[in-house]
């Protein structure tokens, strides 16, 4: 049979005689051919491209399982850094009994080593090594059978366990859905310990009111008998039968009349009591009976419109019986009021008495109501119904419990809520229970609370950002498990003129736009490392296991331009910058605290090389940077260590010779150099924006040493040009005075004229606002500047300090004797004091006293003195305080 293409070509080929055009039927064959050819390399393209693509995806797989086992590892070391970092001792044990996870604090509370926990053993194997070293010997029964069972049979339980050191561990074990359990094990001893404390101090209140000797009469709003005890019918000499609950209270007082309980007292007073002898206000007063006993009588109306009467024979003890009744009121108070829930149980856990906060806390509206509601708490309060048996055997072998949290129903609506109780028995003579008595917490928002606080204690409250001690705790852990030897980095970065922005928009708008720049830097660390807040603008970044530095370059170029970027904050366009010091590990150490320090010193580098910028760690560094840094960061902990102290030097009045006022001036009483005089650190404060907390610290003890001296006397103490820059100056100046309640005369603001040179029509303004408030304002270092008396001009200053310049040489009779009587005459026309400074010799205070000077300072008068060596020991006390 031949092949339909030839057939198809033959007849192509075919000639209208029947004749074969063979030429013709040559071209079509190997027309053929070539597309058959053509057909077979299209195909075998295909198969290429098509096994290309397979192996394309065969390395995608495997990418994607390595990227996934990496992060497997990744998740699976930071859950071992978690564990080994909690309080709480963890134990993790696999559906087959064996130890599959544990850390340190499992260990510590267990008595064991980690040799003994490693390489899966049997659970069951560890109790077993536990019991033989007498970890449970003080254990009761129960919980010796508890720690043999549960190896075997894995529950959910919460107990407590006391060591043979004595540590009160909480043991709470939960079942694992996939089969095994984890146990957690809870240092409570403390807890405890201060629950006896307060159960002992409770119990002492208890037995003082149980010796009262007054009488108590309840009376309710419609005026009958609510409650009385049975020395109200002793004290009032009623027969046995008089005195009913529910009688009326009118029934009582005529029966007093008619046995002639009231004969002699006086009309208005008897009045008083046939018209009921109730008010709606508190009264006390004093009743003789028939034999003679003297009762102070008091009436304490309730909110429910009742009252209550106190009797009290005050013959004999009349003192004693005061404080007797003020206890009954008290202990009554404090159960009706107190927001802790009480009360009082049989044996068998059946209701006696309930104070208000625990019926609220059950759903009830009050206690008679929880107690008709035929509820037994014992039986169905606890969520887990074993607490009850837990509750039942602490307090059969202790007597007592104390923290005892459970998760509840409110009996009423079921609804479910923490508590925590603490219970004690109560014993007849013999020792026999009667009853429990207890107290019961809302524990639900402590538990909520405990778990905020451990937040907060780690991340600053402003950002939610780790502060500075989980910071240093990873960076710690990340050199410490960096063993594949990739560099680490960190870097410490600070916002550009966020000064700026604090001193011209306020702190409520630094606060927003900190919060704003912390959003930023989060996004742009993202997964490469951890960001966090130190406090003020200082943020810092860890970043472990770096393979290739430029990683670092790319990451503070990308800090910079986010941070730098314009902030709307409240409908204004905020603009600050960044700059970024880094330091890696191992090349620059791999002390936590020394990287950090090298990196601050990096960008103490990048903020003086003009800001906006970053700069890497090099020991080429000068050491007149890492100096000024550190004396800066020094700073800093000496404010907060308050480690600044003030010398006081007297100004003179020439003609009393006694002191008028005292110049305050600091030191630092640095804990290695010793002290240090404001030349040493002033600068730098200044420079770092630190004297505004330096100069706060200087005004409020000054102000605070001058409350305590004579009113005549006066403190003067120096502002910076920089403090001036604050537009809340002014608010600074009055809470120190109001905080030390000194008169505003008192205090005197020294100035120089390198504050007027700065933004002088705003610096005039807070002067103006101080002189309102009563403050006195001086000119300091007068006469050495090119404008001096163009700022007498400008402002009408309360005193004038000549400089110390021109007393040096008083006897030269040329220029400085010139100058000085020129402004002492200058002072004596506008009316304004002048202070000679600088005065030295007896020689110079004569020529000064000739010149016509009224007030001088100086070495000659007294040199700087600490508060408790230039006023006496009574301010020793101070100064100790502030050394410390």
């Amino acid at each position: 049979m031949s092949h339909r293409l030839y057939e198809k070509q033959l007849a192509q080929a075919t000639r209208p005689d029947q004749s074969v055009d063979l030429a013709r039927l040559g071209e079509l064959v190997t027309a053929a051919y070539a597309e058959a050819e053509r057909e077979q390399r299209r195909t075998e393209h295909s198969i290429a491209v098509m096994i290309e693509e397979v192996d394309q995806l065969n390395r995608s797989l495997q990418a994607l399982v390595a990227a996934r086992t990496a992060e497997l590892a990744e998740a699976t070391d930071a859950l071992n850094m978690t564990l080994d970092n909690v309080d709480q001792g963890i134990v993790m044990i696999d559906s087959e009994g064996r130890i599959s996870s544990y850390n340190s604090r499992f260990v510590e509370f267990a008595g064991l080593t980690h040799e003994e926990c490693r390489g899966r053993p049997l659970f069951r194997t560890v109790l077993d090594r536990m019991m033989a070293r007498g970890e449970f010997d003080r254990a009761e029964a129960g919980f010796r059978h508890w720690v043999n069972t549960s190896a075997q049979e894995p529950d959910n339980r919460i107990l407590e366990h006391t060591r043979p050191d004595g540590t009160v561990l909480r043991v709470q074990t939960r079942r694992l859905p996939q089969g095994g359990e984890v146990r957690v094990l809870s240092d409570i001893t403390d807890i405890v310990s201060r629950q006896r404390e307060v159960e002992l101090a409770r119990r002492l209140l208890e037995e003082t009111i149980e010796h009262v000797t007054q009488g108590v009469l309840k009376i309710s709003a419609d005026r009958r008998i609510e409650f009385f005890n049975a020395r109200v019918v002793e004290l009032l000499g009623l027969p046995e039968g008089i005195l009913r609950l529910g009688m009326r209270f009118r029934e009582l007082t005529e029966f007093q009349f008619r046995n002639g309980e009231f004969e002699g007292q006086s009309e208005e007073f008897i009045h008083f009591v046939r018209n009921g002898g109730v008010l709606d206000k508190f009264l006390a007063y004093e009743h003789k009976r028939p034999n003679g006993r003297v009762l102070d009588i008091r009436t304490i109306p309730m909110a429910d419109g009742g009252a209550v009467r106190t009797f009290t024979d005050v013959t004999d003890a009349r003192q004693h019986g005061d404080r007797i009744q003020r206890a009954e009121a008290e202990f009554r108070s404090l159960f009706e009021n107190s927001i802790v829930g009480i009360y009082r149980s049989s044996i068998d856990g059946r209701q006696l008495r309930a104070n208000p906060a625990l019926a609220r806390l059950n759903g009830f509206a009050s206690e008679a109501e929880m107690l008709q509601s035929g509820e037994y708490p014992a039986r169905d309060w606890y969520v887990n119904p074993n607490r009850r048996d837990e509750f039942a055997a602490i307090m059969q072998k202790e007597g007592r419990v104390s923290d005892f949290v459970s998760e509840v129903y409110r009996i009423r609506t079921r609804e479910r809520v923490w508590v925590s109780e603490s219970a004690w028995i109560v014993r007849d003579d013999e020792g026999n229970p009667l009853y429990y008595e207890g107290m019961v917490i809302d524990a639900t928002d402590r538990k909520k609370a405990e778990s905020e606080i451990q937040h907060l204690a780690l991340h600053d409250v402003l950002t939610n950002l780790p502060n500075r001690t989980l910071f240093l705790e990873k960076l710690g852990n990340a050199l410490a498990t960096n063993r594949r030897g990739n560099e680490l980095a960190i870097l410490c970065l600070d916002l550009d003129h966020f000064k700026d922005v604090n001193d011209t928009m306020g702190h409520d708008v630094g606060d927003v736009l900190l919060q704003l720049a912390a959003r930023r830097l989060s996004r742009v660390v993202a997964q490469a490392g951890m960001a966090a807040r130190f406090g003020g603008d200082e943020f810092a970044v860890i970043l472990p296991e770096l393979r290739e530095r430029e990683a670092v370059v790319q990451l503070c170029k990308s800090i910079i331009r986010k941070l730098s970027m314009p902030y709307r904050v409240r409908g204004k366009r905020v603009f600050v910058g960044a700059s970024v010091g880094v330091a890696l590990s191992p090349a620059d150490g791999t002390d936590p605290h020394e990287l950090f320090k090298k990196a601050d010193i990096a960008l103490y580098r990048a903020k003086r090389d003009g800001r906006g910028t970053y700069a890497f760690f090099d020991e080429g560094m000068t050491a007149a940077i890492r100096a000024r840094r550190e004396v800066e960061q020094e700073l800093r902990r000496a404010i907060q260590n308050d480690e600044f102290v003030l010398y006081y030097q007297p100004i003179i009045d020439l003609e009393r010779n006694q002191p008028i006022a005292y110049e305050a001036l600091i030191r630092w009483n640095h804990p290695r150099k010793g002290l240090l005089s404001p030349a040493y650190f002033v600068e730098i404060a200044e420079e770092g924006g630190l004297i505004l907390q330096i100069g706060e610290i200087v005004l409020r003890q000054a102000c605070r040493t001058f409350a305590k001296l004579p009113a005549e006397l006066s403190v003067c103490v120096n502002l910076s040009s920089v403090q001036f820059r604050n537009h809340q100056l002014a608010v600074s100046v009055i809470n120190a005075l109001a905080m030390a309640g000194l008169a505003p005369h008192r205090l005197i603001i020294e100035i120089t004229e390198s504050v007027l040179l700065i933004d002088d029509n705003r610096t005039l303004d807070i002067l103006r606002q101080l002189r309102l408030l009563g403050v006195q304002i001086a000119l300091d270092d007068f006469g050495i500047g090119h404008s001096s008396l163009s700022y007498i001009q400008k402002f009408p200053f309360d005193k004038i300090k000549i400089d110390r310049s021109f007393v040096h040489d008083t006897d030269d009779g040329t220029m400085n004797m010139a100058i000085r009587r020129a402004i002492l005459g200058l002072g004596h026309d506008l009316g304004v004091d002048v202070v000679v400074e600088g005065v030295e010799t007896t020689h110079q205070r004569d020529i000064l006293i000739f010149e016509g000077a009224r007030y001088a300072q100086g070495f000659l008068f007294g040199r700087p003195l600490s508060a408790e060596a230039q006023f006496g020991p009574e301010f020793a006390a101070d100064a100790v305080r502030k050394v410390a």
